[in-house]
């Protein structure tokens, strides 16, 4: 009795790993990454993938893109590794692990304070920048940001990452439902920062300094606007006018 139960077991586990070998992702991978970390154990080889790196939106936390990091695992598009954490006073809390080995790592990276302004975002961002090149080895990411998050990225660009060389290089930046010219939305899908050919009818605060510093923006940077419309006659994803998310056009060097 107790071999056939050992038998069945074993059988088991077979099927098991021979599912997980046939269907496999990248959804497990960080827990043999720690295991190389915690045996001393470094990766021979490299990723040509380079690390994404999310920012959540005003009012976001740890849950922004938790659902995104593992679906991408689970569908083999890339590895969920780090989450920083960055309080208030610049210190930064890290888990998960990172491994150069990895395939496209997933780097979510967090405010203490998801309702401060983009100013002291972007600071604590500059951050977090620093420790992944300096602490990590990192030298080029690609950036997906949330609503004002990103925001937060091209304050970021502008104020710190012109020309240095203590942050990874930014190839790619993907925004979300990002208010590039405020957030006025309205019933009737008209605002006074509608679009003309030649620019917004009326300029945000953000949206003045962001044209200002226009020329800090690299001229290589490959960026995609996703922008969301509810077909209800407001012409928006609800907190995000189309036109202002379109308006970052008028800055973006092409």
């Amino acid at each position: 009795m107790k071999k056939k139960r050992g038998m069945m077991i074993g059988a088991i586990v077979l099927v098991v790993v021979l599912l997980f070998m046939t269907f496999r992702t990248t959804l497990f991978d960080p827990l043999g990454f720690r295991v190389k970390q915690a045996l001393n154990i470094s990766s021979s080889t490299s990723s040509d993938d380079e690390p994404i790196v999310f920012i959540h939106g005003f009012d976001g936390s740890n849950w922004t893109f938790f659902t995104t990091t593992v679906r991408y695992s689970a569908t083999n598009f890339a590895t969920r590794s780090l989450t920083l954490l960055v309080r208030e006073n610049g210190d930064i809390e890290v888990s998960g692990v990172y491994d150069k080995g990895m395939k496209r790592p997933m780097i979510r990276v967090n405010f203490e304070n998801p309702r401060s302004i983009i100013p002291n975002n972007a600071t604590w961002f500059s951050k977090a920048m620093d420790m992944l090149k300096t602490d990590y080895g990192i030298e080029k990411v690609d950036i997906v940001a949330h609503s004002y998050g990103g925001l937060t990225f091209v304050n970021f660009l502008q104020k710190y990452n012109y020309q240095a060389d203590n942050y990874p290089k930014v190839d790619k930046f993907t925004a979300i439902g990002t208010p590039f010219n405020g957030s006025a939305v309205s019933s009737d899908g008209k605002t006074p920062y509608d679009l003309t050919p030649t620019g917004p009818k009326k300029e945000s605060a953000y949206f003045k300094e962001m044209m200002e510093r226009k020329d800090k923006i690299p001229s290589n940077l490959q960026v995609l606007n996703i922008i969301g419309d509810l077909d209800d006659g407001s012409r928006s994803d609800g907190p995000v006018a189309v036109d202002s998310a379109k308006s970052c056009g008028f800055y973006f060097q092409q």
